[in-house]
């Protein structure tokens, strides 16, 4: 169906055809545009433009419409309309007869289609922030069963101290809360509506826009067309949230990666998640943590390339923009999918508590020892010094701090001997602030995010 044959009359080329026809992404929006439609046609009602028998026979073919695509009737490669908004004006004009013409009175498919896409994107975000909110509750039920469960903690990639598990598991909680929020904020942003803004500058029918809004679940509608139906910053806005997410993800999916490893052995992968290899009949590959660490490239280059769209276009409407939901459904689709792995990956490891707690060297005691020095009274860069010189003594003998007795520290470092019988727990337990690895201080960190969850 061409919505401009009085103006072009010559046939389209077969590529630019191709080119310009968007129907097999965003024929995904039907929904929506059904949505944008029936609130349409209620204030056509109200204008006189459709009668009260023309809008009921509208609403109940919209229906079937609805209907005909959750069964996947429609193909999109084969039907001959341009997008999702011909597609459906094609259907009621053919079924319903000359209202289905009647329409579009007052309306451009620029305010149709931001609006179409605001109530996705809304909704993605809904989405995002509920899974995530998934995701925190599996992390925080393992993290409740492993709040005594020692392990290293790194800086650099190098032993640092000694934190729990429970610990790491409230430290990427903590990210998915930010994530979290971030997807609450945007949606809080995008909630206006474009719909009545026309082509740019608002619609020649005196539409009343506050109920348009309002009837579509809008907070109001947006304050000035032609930013309304040119900006797309709703859309960068939950694409880069999602970007954060992926990454925070990925960098997650590479711990567990490196920590499924033999020269690790800290978890088991679950089968879940994992696959075998075709040749070796060892394997178990963390296929999953893989995968959605390559995703998150996926999605940091949809959203980079949404910005250099942008980046160059005149305001107003340009079809370069056409291209913003495919760019959109690929990073939504990503992130819900890593989300859902990452959430059964976790959920499904099996811990080597016994490896963990080996992994833990004594060197990662020189902070505590540095900090008892430093209840002695001793300045803390004489204290660092102290203990860097105890390190550098053991290196230069070819020793382990634990091959030092607590005699020979105590009298090394000059500390009362209690000081110096030093375990992973001690030092865990010593860490009581709030934030802190004691047990009880994690214990609090779960609580805390449970509340974020259910808030």
């Amino acid at each position: 169906m061409s919505l401009w044959k009085g103006r072009i009359t010559g046939p389209m080329d077969a590529s630019m055809e191709r080119l310009n026809k968007s129907l097999p992404v965003d024929i995904r929006l039907l929904p929506q545009d059904a949505a944008v439609n029936r609130a349409w046609m209620a204030e056509l009602v109200r204008l006189g433009i459709l009668t009260d028998e023309e809008h009921d026979a509208l609403d109940a073919e919209l229906t079937n419409i609805l209907r005909e695509f959750e069964d996947h009737k429609f193909d999109p490669h084969a039907l001959p309309d341009e997008d999702v908004h011909s597609l459906i004006e094609r259907l009621l004009t053919e079924r319903v007869g000359p209202a289905g013409a009647k329409i579009h009175s007052g309306r451009s498919r620029n305010d149709q289609v931001a609006t179409d896409f605001r109530l996705f994107l809304r909704d993605a975000c809904d989405e995002a922030a509920e899974r995530v909110a998934s995701l925190m509750t599996a992390l925080l039920d393992v993290a409740e069963c492993h709040v005594e469960t020692v392990m290293v903690g790194y800086t650099h990639l190098q032993p640092a101290l000694p934190m729990t598990l429970a610990f790491d598991l409230c430290s990427f909680a903590s990210e998915l809360a930010r994530d979290r929020s971030r997807f609450a904020d945007a949606r809080r942003r995008l909630n206006e509506c474009p719909l009545g803004s026309g082509s740019f500058a608002g619609s020649g029918v005196a539409v009343d826009r506050q109920v348009l809004a309002t009837s579509l679940g809008f907070d109001r509608p947006t304050v000035n067309a032609l930013d309304g139906v040119s900006s797309r910053d709703a859309a960068l806005e939950y694409m880069t949230a999602a970007a954060i997410c992926q990454t925070t993800l990925s960098r997650r999916a590479e711990d567990g990666i490196i920590r499924a490893s033999r020269e690790f052995g800290h978890h088991k992968l679950p089968d879940a998640t994992s696959t075998g290899s075709s040749m070796m009949p060892q394997k178990r590959n963390p296929d999953g943590l893989e995968l959605v660490r390559a995703k998150a490239a996926t999605i940091l280059g949809r959203t980079t390339g949404m910005l250099a769209t942008l980046k160059g276009l005149p305001t107003a409407y340009g079809k370069d923009l056409q291209e913003d939901k495919a760019a959109a459904f690929e990073v939504h689709d990503a992130l819900m999918l890593c989300l859902d792995v990452t959430a059964t990956h976790f959920a499904g490891v099996t811990y080597n508590a016994e490896a963990m707690a080996a992994s833990i060297p004594t060197e990662c005691a020189a902070t505590d020892f540095a900090d008892a020095l430093v209840r002695t009274g001793l300045p803390f860069r004489q204290a660092h010094e102290r203990v860097a010189g105890l390190i550098e003594d053991a290196e230069k003998s070819g020793k382990r701090l634990e091959d030092y007795s607590p005699e020979e520290l105590a009298e090394h470092l000059q500390l009362p001997i209690e000081e110096c019988r030093w375990t992973p727990q001690k030092s865990i337990s010593a860490r009581a602030v709030v934030g802190g690895t004691a047990p009880e201080a994690v214990k609090a960190q779960i609580a805390t995010l449970r509340g974020m969850i259910s808030s």
